[in-house]
């Protein structure tokens, strides 16, 4: 089902976490049509909304537990790892993993400097308004 550009954009507002009541004012649309979207399953509202929350970590462990799985019927049965696409898929899932996990150290780290910035524009407040106090006590000392 092709969605219309005011659904597109609804849909991209319900997936940053917007409520119904939000979308329904920001796009001028009234409420029942934007719950009456959200209902429909063929426009994937809901499903855009979990890929939305959905992180390299997410997607690292389902891929791993998958993994997981795989090695496990590999040692059941190690004939198995004769088959060529068995092999292919176990190569193929190794580095998705490790791409995955690069993907998630970057994040953590970005996160991280985002924090970091944080403190230091609120250290950098803080020194002002700091020395603003000292230079106006030094003002009134003299």
């Amino acid at each position: 089902m092709e969605l219309t550009l005011e659904q597109r954009k609804a849909k991209s507002l319900y997936a940053q976490g917007k409520t119904a009541v939000e979308i329904a004012k920001e796009l001028n649309i009234g409420k029942s049509t934007i719950y009456r979207w959200i209902g429909n399953d063929e426009l994937g509202f809901k499903e855009s909304k979990k890929m939305a929350n959905f992180n390299a970590g997410d997607m690292a462990g389902i891929i791993d537990e998958s993994h997981k799985k795989l090695l496990i019927e590999i040692s059941e049965n190690p004939n198995k790892l004769l088959d060529p696409k068995t092999a292919d898929a176990l190569l193929k899932v190794s580095k998705v993993l490790e791409s995955l996990g690069q993907r998630k150290e970057k994040e953590e780290a970005e996160q991280q400097e985002e924090e970091i910035r944080g403190v230091l524009i609120i250290d950098d407040i803080t020194y002002e308004s700091l020395k603003k106090t000292a230079e106006k006590n030094i003002g009134t000392s003299e």
